[in-house]
């Protein structure tokens, strides 16, 4: 099973995009993938401080208030190699 994060402000993108991974991915059967949603970065980086295992996490650059790249710098901080996708509509951090 692979164990996917996605990390955006507006649940309707989360949900595109979890249909778009399976789409693309192959996915059919539930136990294929699991997904966490996240609307903030606060309960993400709670969970994986926790121990949630993850194989790959897709992470908005801009969660409402906050920045998705500072959620990935303490992500790195904490000594995780977790594989991160930034997701975004601006090409502001794209050089980061």
């Amino acid at each position: 099973m692979v164990r996917i994060a996605i990390c955006d402000d507006n649940q309707s993108d989360r949900q595109a995009l979890k249909e778009l991974i399976c789409t693309i991915a192959g996915y059919r059967r539930k136990g294929d993938v699991c997904f966490w949603e996240y609307s903030d970065s606060r309960q993400l980086l709670y969970d994986l401080q926790d121990g949630r295992a993850l194989e790959l996490l897709f992470l908005d650059i801009y969660l409402g208030g906050e920045l998705g790249m500072d959620a990935a710098r303490t992500i790195r901080s904490m000594g995780s190699t977790l594989a991160i996708v930034f997701l975004t509509s601006s090409p502001e951090f794209a050089l980061q």
